[in-house]
C-alpha cells in the first residue's frame, strides 16, 4: 500500500476504526493486535491492545496474540483492510462454531481462514507454530474439529461477499472509495495530533491520528478530534467542538501559535495541542 492500511481515511474515520465499529456490533470484548512500535489511531476505551511477540511473523502471529489475550472461549478475527465487513458475517461464523475449534466461511470451494472464528485455546498451538517456523493460517486447523459455512449461508448474511473484500493496493483502496459512494480524495489524509499538559493528561495518550479532508482548517481537525477523544470537550476544547478552550493553544511547529477555528493546517505537519502558557 506504501502507507499504514489502519490510518487510512475512509469517510469520516479511519479503517481501522470502520473495522472496529462493525465488530462492536457483533463481539463484546475487542482486542486490537499491533506491531511493536506500529502507530494506532485514537481506539474506543473498551479496545485493548497487544503487541506481537515475535516481529514480521505475519497474520498467524497477530492470532497467537490475541488468542492468548482474549477472555471470551472464542473470537471473531479479521485484518483492519475490510471496509465493507458486515456484523451479519461475524454473527453467523459464531452460529456455525458449535463445539468446533473455527468457524471459516467457504467461497468458492475454499476456506476463507483470515476472516474467521476461532477458540482462544488455539493460542498456545499458534505460538508453536510460529515458533517452529510454520506461519500459515491454514495450519492453525489442521487436526482441528473446523465447522464450515457453505458459500450460500454466507450470502444470506452478507448477498455480495463484500466482506471478503480488502484493500491491498491504493488502485483496490481507491475502488472500495468509489464503491462506497466517496470520492477519490474524500478519505481525506491523516493528521497527527501531538497533545501536551491536560489534552495528555484527560486522554492518556501522547498522540492520535485523524483522517482531515484536503484544505481542512483548525476548527476542521478539532471537530474530528472531539468525535475521537470526546473527554478533551470542556478542559481543552470548546463547548462548540470546533474552537479551543481558554486554557489551550494550537501550534504547527512549537513556536507559531493559533486558535482561529478558520486557520488553515499545513500538509505534512502535525497539529501541536499544548496549554495556552506555552503561546505566552
Amino acid at each position: 500500500m506504501g502507507r499504514p492500511k489502519a490510518l487510512l481515511p475512509f469517510g469520516g474515520e479511519v479503517l481501522l476504526h470502520r473495522v472496529l465499529r462493525v465488530c462492536g456490533d457483533a463481539c463484546g470484548e475487542i482486542v486490537v493486535v499491533a506491531a511493536e512500535g506500529q502507530e494506532l489511531p485514537a481506539l474506543p476505551r473498551a479496545a485493548r491492545v497487544v503487541r506481537d511477540a515475535m516481529p514480521e511473523q505475519g497474520p498467524l502471529e497477530g492470532l497467537a496474540v490475541g488468542l492468548a489475550a482474549v477472555r471470551a472461549p472464542a473470537a471473531f478475527c479479521a485484518s483492519c483492510d475490510v471496509p465493507f465487513l458486515r456484523a451479519a458475517l461475524v454473527a453467523r461464523l459464531f452460529d456455525a462454531l458449535g463445539g468446533a475449534a473455527a468457524a471459516q466461511a467457504v467461497i468458492g470451494g475454499r476456506p476463507e481462514p483470515l476472516l474467521a472464528v476461532y477458540r482462544a485455546s488455539l493460542a498456545p498451538k499458534a505460538a508453536r507454530l510460529v515458533r517452529g517456523g510454520r506461519r500459515r493460517v491454514i495450519d492453525l486447523v489442521e487436526g482441528e474439529e473446523v465447522a464450515r459455512v457453505p458459500e450460500d449461508e454466507v450470502r444470506a448474511a452478507d448477498p455480495g461477499l463484500a466482506s471478503f473484500r480488502n484493500c491491498n493496493s491504493p488502485e483496490e483502496y481507491a475502488a472500495a472509495l468509489r464503491d462506497a459512494g466517496l470520492g477519490a480524495d474524500a478519505g481525506g489524509v491523516p493528521l497527527r495530533v501531538e497533545l501536551y499538559g491536560v489534552a495528555r493528561s484527560r486522554s492518556g495518550r501522547d498522540a492520535v491520528v485523524i483522517p482531515v479532508p484536503a484544505g481542512a482548517t483548525l476548527g476542521d481537525a478539532l471537530a474530528l478530534l472531539a468525535g475521537a477523544l470526546p473527554e478533551l470537550v470542556g478542559p481543552v476544547l470548546g463547548p462548540d467542538r470546533r474552537s479551543l478552550a481558554a486554557g489551550s493553544v494550537a501550534s504547527l511547529d512549537g513556536k507559531t501559535f493559533l486558535r482561529d477555528p478558520a486557520a488553515p493546517l499545513a500538509p505534512g505537519k502535525p497539529l501541536l495541542l499544548l496549554p495556552a502558557s506555552a503561546g505566552g
